[in-house]
């Protein structure tokens, strides 16, 4: 992350998503730079773009407000 709260490039995310496909995990948050490549590898999970910490907070307080 970011001075700014922007989220950087994260290494290994083909690897993270292959793990979180594995597992119970259904949502990624990935940096935005990242995502549509890891939703192109395929793996069965949702993938989320967010270019800052205060996006994912946003997707995240969304999804309880759901429940």
């Amino acid at each position: 992350m970011g001075w700014d709260g922007g989220l950087d490039k994260v290494m290994g995310v083909a690897d993270l998503a292959h793990t979180a496909s594995k597992g119970d995990r259904r949502i990624l948050l990935l940096p935005a730079a990242q995502a549509l490549r890891v939703r192109r590898i395929g793996f069965d999970i949702d993938v989320v773009g967010v270019r800052s910490v205060h996006e994912a907070a946003d997707f995240l307080n969304g999804l309880t407000d759901r429940a």
